[in-house]
């Protein structure tokens, strides 16, 4: 979504600080970089900028990946170079005065970083042109929420309409952001889970689909902060002692959803 141009007014009678938030999707689908002024972000979408390049392998609790030999810990994080791309500006709907704007990773030689996911999906759609293709995804979500107590706001009653009221204030919420996100929420039902929520996104063509994804789950983490929830998107609603991943696994032609599990010790299991 365009607003036509990357400046931002600045004045004095403004009641709130401006700032772009210049945004790479991590490899767990979370954004990171930085909070740029104005200033900086005109500067950034004409000369480009830097980040460290420790954030392609940071796992989901900020722990650095220390496996990789030509990023992040091993060799000291060196700077990527960061391009904005201005056509990807939206307002935070929630947060007046502040936008998002997604932003092109290369290396410092100048070549493309082609491990970005941003990227590497670039390169799948791109195959998948010219075989003919043109790729759409439709994406949902399964999220844990908790109120402000640190209860959960469902019983874990799945497909229950009379529960799916009790989550009215934060879907209304929660609507709004997304919609001056760009990304637009087809359908919400509850889970067979304590506090859980299935969020389905429309389809969309292309890299549009994975930036709506990555962008909804920026939205609800945002959104439930701001009203003093906790959300998650961690399959397993244990914080501690094991490893949980959701996978939907094609067993003698029946798809099976099954939960992956790996304890402290790193035996795995499945639990379907």
């Amino acid at each position: 979504m365009n607003n036509g141009d990357t400046r931002a007014s600045v004045s004095p009678g403004n009641a709130h600080e401006e700032f772009v938030l210049l945004a790479i999707p991590d490899m767990n689908g979370s954004l990171r970089g930085k909070a740029l002024r104005p200033e900086a972000f005109e500067a950034a979408v004409r000369r480009g900028t830097v980040m460290t390049d420790l954030i392609l392998g940071l796992d989901p609790v900020d722990t650095p990946i220390s496996d990789y030999e030509r990023f992040g810990v091993a060799v000291g994080a060196p700077d990527l170079v960061v391009q904005p791309e201005p056509d990807t500006l939206r307002e935070l709907p929630w947060r007046p005065g502040w936008r998002l704007c997604f932003a092109t990773p290369s290396w410092p030689d100048g070549s493309p970083c082609e491990i970005a996911v941003r990227e590497v999906f670039r390169k799948v759609l791109q195959r998948a042109a010219d075989a003919g293709y043109e790729v759409t995804s439709a994406l949902e979500y399964e999220i844990r929420i908790w109120d402000a107590q640190g209860d959960p706001t469902s019983s874990g009653i799945s497909y229950s309409l009379n529960e799916i009221g009790g989550y009215e204030r934060f879907l209304d919420h929660l609507v709004r952001a997304l919609e001056g996100l760009g990304v637009e929420l087809s359908a919400v039902h509850t889970e067979a889970g304590p506090g859980l929520l299935e969020l389905n996104v429309r389809a969309r063509r292309g890299l549009a689909a994975a930036d709506d994804a990555t962008l909804l789950k920026f939205g609800v983490k945002q959104v439930a902060s701001s009203m003093g929830m906790r959300a998650s998107f961690l399959a397993s609603a244990r914080t501690y002692g094991a490893r949980r991943v959701w996978r939907d696994v094609l067993a003698e032609g029946v798809d099976l959803a099954v939960d992956v599990v790996a304890d402290v010790d790193g035996r795995v299991g499945v639990a379907r």
